[in-house]
């Protein structure tokens, strides 16, 4: 038995069956042409405005490599001469008589170089010591912060009531933007203290020690005034 073939449905129901079924009025057909979607556009502008948050993203990135704090301060570039890193008169002050021991460089990245000289006075009734550690580095922010960190650690039990602070960079020179010292009796040698000191400008790091037959009061302002006149004589 045939079976009779079903009428077409009109298009006013289909039209109702759409807008029963919750789908825009946008998408339906109206004129025989169907237009075009909006989920297509609402898909490009979402594109747009991811490609911008990552556009973003990089500007924001590249603004922070810009604000290194050691990309704002000064760049040293030569080598300076080891020896010639403390004036002579502030040898003469600190250690009378003293010859500069040289070091070996370490070996380093292009650009980057190290000092480590030091001053010590043989002298039976004031022996004195001044000990120089400079590295000029493209992660001097880095190397400082790690250093700092280390620092009570490190030199904190060779004192005795060990005093540690932050130093205000302007007290040793307008190139300098982070400093911090520790001061103290010292625990082997009684009688004797002992100051060290680092600091940051730019690209150099530097720590610098101090010990003699004084106070510790008076030995971390001779620390003090050894790194004031260090940072100086770097070019």
């Amino acid at each position: 038995m045939d079976r009779a073939t079903p009428a077409p449905t009109p298009t006013r129901t289909v039209l109702g069956s759409l807008n029963s079924n919750s789908v825009s009025s946008s998408n339906a057909v109206t004129d025989g042409k169907p237009r075009r979607p909006r989920q297509k556009w609402a898909l490009i502008a979402g594109a747009v405005v991811v490609a911008a948050a990552i556009g973003g993203g990089t500007a924001i990135a590249l603004h922070g490599k810009d604000s290194d704090p050691t990309a704002t301060g000064p760049t040293y570039q030569s080598p300076t001469d080891e020896c010639a890193l403390i004036s002579p008169a502030v040898l003469t002050t600190y250690t009378p008589g003293a010859a500069c021991k040289h070091t070996p460089t370490v070996p380093m990245a292009q650009g980057e170089f190290t000092r480590s000289p030091s001053w010590t006075v043989d002298s039976p009734t004031r022996p004195a010591r001044i000990q120089v550690d400079l590295r000029i580095t493209s992660t001097a922010a880095k190397s400082y912060a790690s250093a700092k960190s280390s620092f009570l650690d490190s030199y904190g039990p060779q004192l005795t009531n060990p005093k540690s602070a932050d130093i205000n960079p302007s007290d040793l020179g307008p190139q300098v933007q982070e400093a911090f010292v520790i001061s103290g009796a010292s625990v082997g040698f009684p009688g004797r203290a002992d100051s060290r000191l680092i600091m940051r400008a730019g690209n150099a790091v530097a720590e610098v020690a101090f010990n003699d037959w004084t106070s510790p009061d008076a030995s971390e302002a001779a620390v003090k005034a050894i790194a004031a006149d260090l940072i100086t004589n770097l070019r």
